[in-house]
């Protein structure tokens, strides 16, 4: 009995305990806790330099920019990221690129005037990035019109944070960032972090401009040297379109027989009828294949002759050869030589301009039938076998094309090699005979696609041209694609 009286003194001891412990525990959860987040923001803010440091790499703007707002949202586990830029033609900045998952275009304001309550808070603020919360109990020297135009512009935005991005003391473009995911706000730190990205995307952004006018000077120069070298095949692409004319026109004579026929005869028979009609489909067919051919011939002209600035995309060898040899068929003649070709149909796919390459593969094989008959009228070796052969391979890197463009020419003097790439330089007796592009631009295509081409020949042997291309590494990943090429352990970090 004594003990089952006191059994309440247990409890309280118990309860005292608990009640001692309790604040303790609550505390080392309390710690745990906020490590883990640390630790998450930490490895959060790691991924964020790591793309700050990257981003340079990019420079392609719509690809820069769509990363950049990818990264963020994925990194930050935020609502929306979006970039706007400074167009000075329109006074204003324009949105450039958006995300808001799972929404593809978030409906934001595709215009801030210059003259907007916000772009004057930037500009006058310069590198201070604007936080809502702090809006709702700042005034920044603001009036209470101000301010409500301030927070209309945050809310037309869907923005919580807005990071600008200055160049020269000049406002260039902003991060609008929207809530986290999280519904905590933003850090000191998280701040420090994207205003490091916002001054890295700057230089980013100014090296993707210089690189995409410079693009389009280069594409220029590339169209004006297929124009000469569609010059110099004028008179042939002539007689080729005047023969498909021709053709069609004796064709079409057959016309003018039936009709004599028809007026000397009235009664025709079974058998004269089914001749006739046979005749007439055989002529209507023939015009049609001859439409056909002339047709074939003007396309293949407009495709080598067109002006491509536009940006690169995956295409295989095999489309690049099709601009090539569709041409080249009207120039050269196959029946002169052996031609082999040796293009797997798995290789990966190259990112590039398929006009510009096909250009570059169109004069390599011109120059080695040149090279051919040339041989021929120097050099009769008995059993001279004439051959071009085209062979491409991935190489062990898994990362490049390499393409050999071979023949059985004349070659190479040992003298001449070193100024084979050097501007008007040319190896030929005749200008005249001249492709129109020389293998120094045809070396400036091949390094304006991050590729290298270099010469191996013998003379009296024949020469070979070794190409590599890097393979397009955003033909074969989706949308995470972009952030790998920015953040590729970001999320082991």
């Amino acid at each position: 009995g004594v003990l089952s009286d006191k059994w309440w003194i247990a409890i309280l001891v118990v309860g005292m305990a608990l009640a001692g412990a309790g604040p303790f525990i609550f505390m080392r959860l309390k710690n745990k806790a906020e490590a883990s987040l640390l630790r998450e923001e930490h490895a959060r803010h790691e991924a964020l330099r790591r793309v700050s440091q990257n981003i340079l790499r990019l420079n392609r703007l719509n690809t820069l920019l769509r990363a950049i707002t990818h990264s963020l949202v994925r990194i930050l586990e935020i609502k929306l990221a979006a970039v706007y830029l400074m167009d000075e033609n329109k006074k204003s900045f324009i949105l450039k690129s958006a995300w808001q998952p799972p929404a593809k275009n978030p409906e934001l304001p595709d215009i801030l005037t210059f003259d907007s309550t916000l772009i004057k808070t930037l500009d006058t603020y310069k590198n201070k990035v604007l936080n809502l919360d702090e809006i709702k109990f700042r005034s920044y020297g603001a009036g209470a019109l101000k301010m409500f135009e301030l927070k209309q512009a945050f809310e037309s935005l869907k923005a919580q944070l807005i990071v600008p991005a200055f160049r020269n003391e000049r406002l260039i473009g902003f991060l609008a960032l929207g809530d986290k995911r999280s519904e905590r706000g933003y850090s000191q730190a998280d701040i420090e972090v994207l205003t490091v990205l916002a001054n890295q995307t700057t230089l980013a952004i100014e090296n993707a401009i210089f690189n995409e006018e410079e693009r389009e000077r280069q594409a220029i120069l590339f169209h004006s040297a297929s124009l000469a070298s569609l010059g110099t095949m004028a008179s042939m692409m002539g007689h080729q379109v005047n023969n498909r004319f021709q053709a069609v026109n004796n064709l079409a004579g057959f016309s003018e027989t039936l009709e004599l026929l028809l007026e000397s005869k009235n009664d025709f028979n079974i058998g004269e009828r089914r001749e006739l009609i046979q005749k007439s489909m055989r002529a209507l067919r023939g015009i049609s294949d001859e439409a056909i051919r002339g047709g074939e011939i003007v396309a293949s002209i407009r495709r080598l002759g067109k002006l491509s600035s536009e940006a690169f995309k995956p295409i295989t060898i095999r489309d690049v050869l099709d601009v090539a040899l569709g041409i080249l068929q009207y120039k050269i003649k196959f029946a002169e030589f052996d031609f082999n070709l040796d293009i797997p149909e798995a290789l990966p796919q190259i990112l590039g301009d398929s006009t510009q390459l096909g250009e570059v593969f169109f004069n390599l094989i011109d120059n080695a039938y040149d090279a051919i008959k040339e041989r021929k009228e120097s050099n009769n070796t008995p059993g001279y076998k004439a051959q071009i052969s085209i062979k491409a391979y991935l190489k062990p890197d898994s990362k490049h094309i390499h393409i050999d463009v071979s023949d059985t020419g004349m070659g190479i003097k040992d003298e001449f090699k070193p100024r084979l790439f050097v501007p008007f330089y040319t190896t030929k007796a005749s200008s005249g005979k001249g492709t129109g592009l020389g293998l120094h631009v045809i070396k400036r295509i091949i390094e304006f696609h991050n590729g290298k081409i270099s010469v191996d020949s013998t003379y009296g042997k024949g020469t070979t041209f070794k190409i590599d291309l890097p393979i397009a590494e955003e033909a074969t990943c989706s949308k995470p694609c972009l952030e790998q090429v920015l953040n590729k352990d970001a999320t082991n970090g």
